[in-house]
């Protein structure tokens, strides 16, 4: 996208947009007919996804870190009190037993030894999900209007991606015992809670006073179509892994 086209997007364009990304062709396969998932596509597609939700915590520290820099502007400042509380509310996350990362893969554990019988077994992330961690990583430690564009389409992209994993599971759930549905859905809830559309749109707002010149828009907008770029890639890649994979 050339430069005049990001300058002239604007705060509103943004929540419609990531859409695409989230329903990618792993994931929508997955809400269409997750029971044609074997247990190594399975386990393959939920060691990288839990991969890439290890950035989530870093993410948020490396932004508030970059933003530490800019706290003489009032809106920054703002900003970054927001940051630091979303860090101070999670300490969970220093822990790795804790950490989104390892709550997830316990979840799909639960699902794995109901449904396959099986144990997830270790799996080496994808060199194409190493390489979105490690442009994503300095996308949130770029100047900071690049890394707010980005921040904010990891912060659209969550909900949107969660709701498709769980809407996999929801048919599957006559598969799996009361608690351990329970157990499944509680995960999913609070995620969803704390990473809803509400949280998206306070960040949205508190940026309305940011982007006040061009030169600010244009930084904040490539950062936000070079995340959902990254995001692309990753899906694309693991879903062409996932589907490529030989069954035995």
């Amino acid at each position: 996208m050339n430069q005049q086209k990001l300058i002239n997007m604007s705060l509103s364009d943004i929540k419609p947009h990531v859409r695409s990304v989230s329903r990618n062709h792993l994931l929508s396969m997955w809400v269409k007919s997750p029971e044609s998932f074997s247990f190594e596509r399975y386990n393959l597609c939920v060691q990288n996804i839990a991969y890439y939700l290890s950035l989530k915590n870093q993410r948020t520290i490396y932004s508030h870190t970059v933003l530490q820099r800019h706290t003489h502007n009032p809106a920054l400042a703002k900003i970054s009190n927001s940051f630091a509380n979303e860090i101070a509310q999670n300490p969970n996350e220093s822990r790795f037993d804790l950490s989104l990362q390892q709550l997830f893969l316990d979840t799909c554990s639960i699902y794995s030894q109901q449904v396959y019988g099986h144990h997830l077994t270790q799996h080496s992330p994808m060199h194409s999900s190493i390489t979105y961690f490690d442009s994503a990583t300095n996308l949130f430690k770029a100047n900071v209007y690049t890394m707010l564009g980005a921040h904010i389409a990891q912060e659209s992209q969550a909900p949107l991606q969660l709701k498709q994993l769980f809407k996999g599971y929801e048919k599957q759930r006559a598969t799996l015992t009361h608690q351990q549905w329970l157990t499944l859905k509680s995960f999913y809830d609070t995620q969803l809670n704390e990473n809803g559309t509400q949280h998206f749109d306070d960040m949205r707002k508190s940026l309305e006073n940011v982007l006040d010149d061009d030169a600010k828009k244009f930084q904040f907008f490539r950062g936000y179509e070079q995340y959902l770029a990254l995001q692309n890639k990753f899906w694309q890649s693991l879903s062409d892994a996932v589907f490529t994979l030989a069954v035995a």
